[in-house]
């Protein structure tokens, strides 16, 4: 084919013109036919290397990868070479010669192993019409890679500002092995003692644990590993000015040092203030370069301190279980420290918020549900029921209140002399909710709450029945019908057909026990009776009544042998 047509085609492809478009528009002839095969050739190249997706290494630089559309694998054939010798092919058919090949669903990937080195030069072609076409490429440069990578473990890939957050041990042996692979002395060098930094950076930061300031911000503390406390010195300075180092040969100028066994700690007092920069520093070749920070803010510690008190760290959820009058307190001292008015103000607010919650729920003494779910009950510190207004709700619903003033719209109230008592009556049924809740700034907070369940209070009545309130054991000697009677109530509001089979088996065993044990009882009044007629005024101490004869002994012998209980038959019949 003319190589002219050829050009020309190729040339169409580096516009935003279809080549194919503009042939359509040339009359017919031997040259226009040339460019016609030359234009779709160069459609084919231009296919062919949008369906290729380039070419990657291995880190370490031993093996090589190309990606071809998943999807038009099969469109072309793809050979790869390697400083211009052939290495391996993806064929049509899905083989790889002297290559393997796998697919991450998006891509088809082949690879293969080679050990590659400086100015290598990796390249892909298609075989058109007997001509081959580059599609993709790869110039190995080891310095370039291995200095993209050293450079990216510094912040803003400067050496003078220290190494990124993100920097690990890892990131900095990858750079090495990428090192290791340039052959020019002098950048390997630069490259080497670069890395030797950065290393450096790493171990004084990992073996530096940390600043921190006492609660009342009047002294500061460092921690460097003990193990590795004389690896390297570290100044420390307060918004910017010197304030004291840790040395290597274990002195600590301006300071005092010691250590808890896992750390050395050096130590100075100072008098903080809302703003302060203490910082941690190590130098390498005369360049400065921070290991650690604290920037002291009263308001960002009170903060945290109090947000703490609540749910969530959110004021509107009501604070947490775990919150004490104690917590409060130690928020309350922080808030002291704060010099922003409004930001004092916004704390003062929430703690304020806190300590009613807290008083609202100390001064609330519970809810509770009468025996048989008829009704329920509140109680409120007496001393402290004008405190706070409680609201009282069944299921999300409004169904009572205690006012301030004394009064309890929709129910009654009273009192024992240690609580206000307020309570009302409801048909609970299994699962209804009952809360009790208290309102500031419009917000609703829920300080009690109590979820009705027939099972668990059934469960409780039956199991009290017997001895350690285990049912596999005996009933208690306090148990009576009416207590069974009573637990029996509670079993027949259980909606839950298992549970409620397992509590009635409890409870017909334990009324079974107690027909047991009444009727022996029955038994041994009725033996002691019949013996005790048999002596002068029923008394056992005397002698026989005159009346007394065989006939009498016998009908009070059968009445003791219906006693089972070996122990009182022996009383009965041996009262002396």
């Amino acid at each position: 084919m003319n190589k002219k047509m050829n050009k020309l085609a190729l040339a169409f492809l580096a516009t935003n013109i279809i080549a194919s478009t503009v042939i359509n528009e040339i009359p017919l002839g031997t040259q226009a036919a040339q460019l016609i095969a030359a234009t779709n050739t160069a459609d084919k190249v231009a296919e062919a290397k949008a369906n290729f997706h380039g070419f990657s290494l291995s880190a370490d630089a031993t093996s090589w990868f190309a990606k071809i559309d998943e999807k038009k694998k099969s469109d072309y054939q793809y050979d790869f070479y390697i400083n211009g010798s052939f290495a391996a092919s993806w064929y049509v058919n899905g083989v790889s010669p002297y290559a393997n090949n796998s697919t991450d669903g998006i891509d088809r990937i082949v690879s293969q192993g080679h050990t590659f080195k400086e100015g290598d030069v990796l390249t892909a072609t298609v075989t058109i019409d007997g001509t081959a076409y580059e599609v993709g490429k790869l110039s190995l440069s080891s310095y370039n890679d291995a200095k993209t990578a050293a450079d990216a473990l510094f912040i803003n890939n400067d050496t003078t500002k220290g190494i990124k957050d993100s920097t690990t041990q890892a990131a900095i042996d990858a750079a090495k092995v990428l090192a290791n692979k340039v052959t020019d002395t002098t950048k390997k060098a630069e490259l080497t003692k670069e890395l030797t930094l950065a290393q450096n950076i790493l171990n004084a930061k990992a073996n530096f644990h940390g600043l921190s300031v006492n609660t009342n911000a009047t002294s500061w503390s460092a921690k460097i590993d003990e193990k590795k406390k004389s690896d390297y010195g570290y100044t420390f300075s307060i918004n910017g000015s010197y304030a004291a180092s840790w040395y290597t040969d274990g002195t600590s100028p301006y300071s005092n040092n010691s250590t808890d066994g896992i750390d050395r700690i050096v130590s100075q007092g100072y008098t903080f203030k809302e703003g302060d920069v203490l910082t941690a520093t190590v130098t390498f070749d005369d360049t400065v370069y921070e290991v650690g920070k604290l920037t002291i803010s009263f308001y960002n510690d009170t903060k945290t301190a109090v947000d703490a008190l609540f749910i969530n760290n959110d004021s509107t959820k009501g604070i947490k279980d775990s919150t004490t009058q104690a917590a409060i307190d130690a928020a309350q001292a922080l808030i002291g420290r704060v010099t922003d008015t409004t930001k004092k103000a916004e704390l003062t607010k929430e703690l304020t918020l806190a300590q009613n919650i807290l008083n609202a729920k100390t001064n609330f003494h519970g809810l509770s549900v009468n025996t048989n779910a008829t009704s329920w009950s509140a109680k409120i510190d007496e001393k402290k029921k004008s405190d706070y207004a409680y609201t009282f709700s069944i299921n999300g619903s409004y169904a009572a209140e205690w006012y301030t003033v004394g009064t309890s719209p929709y129910a009654i109230n009273s009192t024992d002399g240690i609580d206000r008592i307020i309570s009302q009556g409801y048909a609970f049924k299994e699962g209804d909710v009952l809360t009790a809740t208290v309102t500031f700034d419009g917000t609703v907070y829920e300080i009690g709450k109590l979820t009705v369940s027939f099972y668990n209070n059934a469960k409780a009545a039956t199991d009290a029945l017997f001895i350690n309130n285990d049912s596999t054991k005996g009933i208690k000697d306090s148990t009576t019908q009416a207590t069974i009677d009573a637990a029996q109530v509670l079993v027949n509001k259980v909606t839950d057909a298992t549970k409620k089979a397992a509590l009635q088996a409890d409870i017909a065993k334990a009324q079974n026990e107690l027909n047991t044990r009444n009727a022996e009882a029955t038994k041994q009044a009725a033996a002691t009776t019949s013996v005790n007629e048999l002596f002068i005024n029923n008394n056992s101490a005397n002698h026989i009544k005159d009346s007394t004869n065989q006939a009498a002994i016998d009908a009070a012998q059968a009445k003791v042998n219906l006693v089972t209980d070996v122990s009182k038959k022996s009383g009965i019949t041996s009262p002396n």
